[in-house]
Protein backbone atom coordinates (compact mmCIF):
# COMPACT_ATOMS: atom_id res chain seq x y z
CA UNK A 1 0.00 0.00 0.00
CA UNK A 2 1.18 3.50 -0.76
CA UNK A 3 2.06 5.44 2.38
CA UNK A 4 1.67 8.70 0.46
CA UNK A 5 -2.12 8.26 0.61
CA UNK A 6 -1.94 8.99 4.33
CA UNK A 7 -0.25 12.30 3.50
CA UNK A 8 -2.48 13.21 0.58
CA UNK A 9 -5.83 12.74 2.36
CA UNK A 10 -5.18 15.40 5.05
CA UNK A 11 -3.93 17.68 2.28
CA UNK A 12 -7.23 17.05 0.46
CA UNK A 13 -9.16 18.15 3.55
CA UNK A 14 -7.02 21.25 4.04
CA UNK A 15 -7.33 22.34 0.42
CA UNK A 16 -11.10 21.73 0.44
CA UNK A 17 -11.41 24.03 3.46
CA UNK A 18 -9.06 26.57 1.85
CA UNK A 19 -11.26 26.47 -1.25
CA UNK A 20 -14.40 26.94 0.85
CA UNK A 21 -13.00 29.84 2.85
CA UNK A 22 -11.21 31.45 -0.08
CA UNK A 23 -14.29 31.23 -2.25
CA UNK A 24 -16.48 32.62 0.52
CA UNK A 25 -14.02 35.45 1.26
CA UNK A 26 -13.67 36.38 -2.40
CA UNK A 27 -17.44 35.95 -2.94
CA UNK A 28 -16.89 33.74 -5.98
CA UNK A 29 -19.98 33.35 -8.09
CA UNK A 30 -19.59 29.66 -8.95
CA UNK A 31 -22.75 27.63 -8.90
CA UNK A 32 -22.51 24.40 -6.89
CA UNK A 33 -22.03 21.39 -9.14
CA UNK A 34 -25.35 19.85 -10.05
CA UNK A 35 -26.59 17.52 -12.74
CA UNK A 36 -30.17 18.49 -11.98
CA UNK A 37 -31.42 15.25 -10.43
CA UNK A 38 -31.36 16.34 -6.80
CA UNK A 39 -28.71 16.69 -4.13
CA UNK A 40 -28.57 12.94 -3.36
CA UNK A 41 -27.69 11.99 -6.94
CA UNK A 42 -25.40 15.01 -7.29
CA UNK A 43 -23.28 14.06 -4.28
CA UNK A 44 -23.15 10.40 -5.35
CA UNK A 45 -22.00 11.39 -8.86
CA UNK A 46 -19.38 13.79 -7.50
CA UNK A 47 -18.12 11.07 -5.13
CA UNK A 48 -17.71 8.63 -8.01
CA UNK A 49 -16.05 11.39 -10.05
CA UNK A 50 -13.52 12.05 -7.27
CA UNK A 51 -12.79 8.31 -7.21
CA UNK A 52 -12.17 8.26 -10.97
CA UNK A 53 -10.08 11.45 -10.92
CA UNK A 54 -7.99 10.01 -8.09
CA UNK A 55 -7.29 6.96 -10.23
CA UNK A 56 -6.43 9.12 -13.24
CA UNK A 57 -4.16 11.43 -11.23
CA UNK A 58 -2.70 8.46 -9.34
CA UNK A 59 -3.88 10.14 -6.13
CA UNK A 60 -1.19 12.81 -6.27
CA UNK A 61 -3.12 15.63 -7.91
CA UNK A 62 -6.40 15.00 -6.09
CA UNK A 63 -5.78 17.91 -3.66
CA UNK A 64 -6.32 20.27 -6.59
CA UNK A 65 -9.67 18.60 -7.26
CA UNK A 66 -10.58 19.21 -3.62
CA UNK A 67 -9.47 22.86 -3.87
CA UNK A 68 -11.77 23.29 -6.86
CA UNK A 69 -14.68 21.52 -5.14
CA UNK A 70 -14.21 23.72 -2.09
CA UNK A 71 -14.24 26.88 -4.19
CA UNK A 72 -17.30 25.76 -6.12
CA UNK A 73 -19.24 24.92 -2.97
CA UNK A 74 -18.22 28.08 -1.12
CA UNK A 75 -21.67 29.61 -1.72
CA UNK A 76 -23.16 26.94 0.53
CA UNK A 77 -21.01 28.00 3.51
CA UNK A 78 -23.38 30.81 4.41
CA UNK A 79 -26.54 28.73 4.24
CA UNK A 80 -25.36 25.38 5.69
CA UNK A 81 -21.75 25.40 6.96
CA UNK A 82 -22.00 22.10 8.85
CA UNK A 83 -23.44 20.36 5.84
CA UNK A 84 -20.73 21.63 3.51
CA UNK A 85 -17.88 20.64 5.83
CA UNK A 86 -19.43 17.18 6.29
CA UNK A 87 -19.60 16.97 2.51
CA UNK A 88 -15.89 16.14 2.55
CA UNK A 89 -16.28 12.77 4.31
CA UNK A 90 -17.46 10.71 1.31
CA UNK A 91 -15.08 12.58 -0.98
CA UNK A 92 -12.05 11.67 1.13
CA UNK A 93 -13.10 8.02 1.25
CA UNK A 94 -13.54 8.00 -2.54
CA UNK A 95 -10.20 9.72 -3.06
CA UNK A 96 -8.47 7.20 -0.83
CA UNK A 97 -10.09 4.33 -2.72
CA UNK A 98 -9.01 5.84 -6.03
CA UNK A 99 -5.47 6.35 -4.78
CA UNK A 100 -5.06 2.78 -3.62
CA UNK A 101 -6.65 1.50 -6.83
CA UNK A 102 -4.10 3.50 -8.83
CA UNK A 103 -1.32 2.19 -6.61
CA UNK A 104 -2.40 -1.44 -7.02
CA UNK A 105 -2.75 -1.03 -10.79
CA UNK A 106 0.75 0.52 -10.99
CA UNK A 107 2.12 -2.39 -8.97
CA UNK A 108 0.37 -4.78 -11.36
CA UNK A 109 1.85 -3.05 -14.40
CA UNK A 110 5.33 -3.26 -12.87
CA UNK A 111 4.77 -6.93 -12.06
CA UNK A 112 5.16 -6.24 -8.34
CA UNK A 113 1.66 -7.37 -7.41
CA UNK A 114 -1.78 -8.20 -8.69
CA UNK A 115 -4.53 -5.59 -8.88
CA UNK A 116 -7.26 -8.19 -9.02
CA UNK A 117 -6.20 -9.59 -5.65
CA UNK A 118 -7.22 -6.26 -4.07
CA UNK A 119 -10.19 -5.18 -6.21
CA UNK A 120 -12.76 -6.19 -3.59
CA UNK A 121 -11.25 -3.77 -1.06
CA UNK A 122 -11.30 -0.95 -3.61
CA UNK A 123 -14.91 -1.63 -4.59
CA UNK A 124 -15.91 -1.90 -0.92
CA UNK A 125 -14.36 1.51 -0.20
CA UNK A 126 -16.13 3.01 -3.20
CA UNK A 127 -19.47 1.54 -2.13
CA UNK A 128 -18.94 2.86 1.42
CA UNK A 129 -18.14 6.32 -0.02
CA UNK A 130 -21.28 6.35 -2.17
CA UNK A 131 -23.48 5.15 0.72
CA UNK A 132 -22.01 7.81 3.02
CA UNK A 133 -22.59 10.40 0.28
CA UNK A 134 -26.23 9.39 -0.09
CA UNK A 135 -26.82 9.40 3.67
CA UNK A 136 -25.05 12.75 4.05
CA UNK A 137 -27.08 14.31 1.21
CA UNK A 138 -30.28 13.17 2.90
CA UNK A 139 -29.10 14.56 6.26
CA UNK A 140 -28.09 17.85 4.60
CA UNK A 141 -31.57 18.13 3.15
CA UNK A 142 -33.09 17.85 6.63
CA UNK A 143 -30.74 20.38 8.24
CA UNK A 144 -32.10 23.89 8.61
CA UNK A 145 -30.23 26.52 6.66
CA UNK A 146 -29.19 29.86 8.12
CA UNK A 147 -31.44 31.56 5.60
CA UNK A 148 -34.47 29.73 7.03
CA UNK A 149 -33.41 30.48 10.62
CA UNK A 150 -32.91 34.17 9.84
CA UNK A 151 -36.38 34.29 8.26
CA UNK A 152 -37.88 32.82 11.44
CA UNK A 153 -36.28 35.36 13.77
CA UNK A 154 -36.61 38.44 11.58
CA UNK A 155 -40.42 38.49 11.69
Amino acid sequence: MNENQFIIQPLNIVLFIVGLSGGAFLALEFSPISIGLGSVIDLAVITISVFLLSIIFNGYLSPFVFLYLGAVNSKLVFSNPVGVVGYIIPLVIASYAGGIAANYSAMDMNEEGNFFRHWKAVVLLLVVAVVVAIVWAIVMGMMPSYDELNALFSQ
